[in-house]
């Protein structure tokens, strides 16, 4: 689909659905120091100092906790712009008695337990430290169906599908969803951050992708959190080419609230 034509699709309609999937985190901002150095605020000066004789460590301090993944800064950018975003991810907080996606603005349903990322927010570039989601790495098409029928989360206006990188299952929930009696719908497919993935790896990938999704819709390929960077990167641009993907979908939706 050219990108002019799904512009003027999604213009027809004021509030578009958009799905969002299937990740999410718990992103902690954090300021790093160590002994009387300043804070460290560059990543030049970080690597520096992780590489100095007798350099033993760094103190992390906490400076505030923000809701984040690919799914969700996704779905956070669609409702800006005005459409009716549904987020199903990983979004179960792991602290006792908090809930950082409690104030979402948007409809969110859980799949599992969110990860949790540190992020040391450098001058010149983010810095994430991730703790994996099990639930994550051991998601499955079937944790989709758990949570809302397939009709109900393909049945938008577009889809967003992100973070391959770290849900193994995805590559086998295409080959699935290839075999689902299940329409089309412009489809967006952001790998991650695949910096050091085997060719064969990444070719094996878009495999099974390739069945069910026709074209690409171009996105960004940030992987930074939550940040106004990354939200800044995510602005969507003509592709260079002029097709997208698409993937599958009937027309009805309804409403499903979030799972805990």
């Amino acid at each position: 689909m050219p990108y002019q034509r799904l512009a003027r699709r999604l213009a027809d309609d004021p509030a578009p659905a958009v799905t969002t999937l299937p990740d999410g985190s718990i992103d902690r901002y954090c300021r790093l120091s160590t002994g009387a150095l300043d804070p460290v605020n560059r990543r030049t000066t970080f690597a520096r100092e992780a590489g100095a004789d007798g350099r033993k460590g760094f103190d992390l301090e906490p400076r505030f906790v923000e809701p984040g993944g690919q799914a969700v800064n996704a779905a956070q950018q669609a409702h800006a712009l005005g459409a009716r975003a549904a987020c199903y991810g990983h979004l179960d907080d792991p602290e006792p008695g908090r809930d950082v996606f409690a104030d979402l603005p948007f409809e969110t349903v859980s799949m599992g337990r969110a990860a949790k990322v540190n992020v040391l927010d450098f001058v010149d570039s983010d810095l994430l430290l991730v703790e994996a989601s099990p639930d994550l790495t051991g998601w499955s098409l079937a944790d989709l169906r758990e949570a809302a029928p397939l009709s109900t989360v393909f049945g938008v206006d577009a889809v967003v599908c992100a973070n391959w990188v770290s849900t193994p299952g995805m590559a086998e929930a295409f080959h699935e969803l290839g075999a689902a009696a299940l329409g089309r719908v412009p489809f967006v497919f952001d790998p991650g951050d695949v910096l050091g993935a085997t060719s064969t790896t990444t070719r094996n990938s878009g495999r099974p992708s390739a069945r069910w999704a026709t074209a690409w819709t171009p996105c960004s390929r940030s992987t930074q959190p939550n940040s106004a960077r990354s939200r800044r990167r995510c602005r969507p641009r003509p592709p260079r080419r002029s097709t997208t993907r698409t993937a599958s979908s009937p027309s009805a939706r309804r409403s499903t609230p979030r799972r805990s």
